[in-house]
């Protein structure tokens, strides 16, 4: 669903600092937007610079791999851990231990599992979704009695499993796999890591059969495989 937007403004190149309100003057939503973007863009350049590609906070680090739940798992599925990522500057974060076949935003459900045995990268499928009052009703003001105002922009997320190989076969983050699997939402902004990079987590590379799951410790998160393989601004 698109909005209804007179202009995209945001040019990085021009590093303006914000966006200043003059007195007497027509507000425009343009305006309003660019100042969001140019905030974002210090933000998320902040968080870069800062943290890396991509890391998790030590006191709530999310997405590592958990063999065991409650309800148990079944054959060929495995655990997401409660917590919070940062990936190229964006906040994704999981509210709750979840299995991987039951990820929030995969639909229907249950999503799919391992169904043999093999070498799975696991990694992150991240996009932003235009939000309206038609998907979320309580963005309606309804003192208006009926107009809509703001939209909102969402941060979406998806852990996916790439297979690399059998079961003995060993790799790291320095390899070159190939080929890449492209991300489902890769024409509407999406961005995918492998979470390797994620320093001090649970290993990503899994040797599994539908029935038993290991994990290896975990690559260097230094590699230059750990870079964000697919970025984009465009909105659906």
């Amino acid at each position: 669903m698109k909005g209804d937007f007179t202009r995209n403004t945001f040019d990085p190149k021009k590093h303006y600092r914000g966006v200043l309100m003059q007195q007497g003057r027509v507000q425009l939503d343009a305006d309003w937007n660019e100042n969001l973007d140019i905030l974002m863009n210090r933000i998320e350049t902040e968080t870069i610079d800062v943290i890396g590609v991509c890391g998790v906070p030590i006191h709530d680090a999310g997405f590592g791999i958990l063999n065991t739940m409650i309800p148990a798992l079944t054959a060929g599925d495995f655990g997401l851990s409660k917590g919070r990522a940062y990936l190229d500057g964006i906040l994704v974060e999981n509210d709750a231990d979840v299995a991987f076949s039951q990820q929030p935003h995969i639909l229907p459900k249950p999503g799919p599992k391992i169904t043999s045995s093999g070498v799975y990268l696991l990694y992150l499928d991240v996009w932003q979704r235009h939000i309206t009052a038609l998907d979320d009703k309580n963005i309606r003001e309804v003192a208006l009695g009926g107009p809509d105002t703001a939209t909102r922009s969402q941060t979406l997320w998806q852990a996916k499993v790439h297979r690399l190989g059998n079961v003995g076969q060993n790799f790291n983050c320095a390899d070159a796999f190939k080929p890449w699997p492209a991300p489902r939402h890769a024409a509407s902004g999406a961005s995918a890591w492998p979470t390797t990079c994620y320093a001090g987590r649970a290993s990503s590379r899994v040797s599994t059969t539908p029935s038993a799951r290991r994990s290896a410790p975990a690559p260097s998160p230094t590699s230059p495989s750990c870079s964000p393989t697919v970025t984009s601004s465009t909105w659906t």
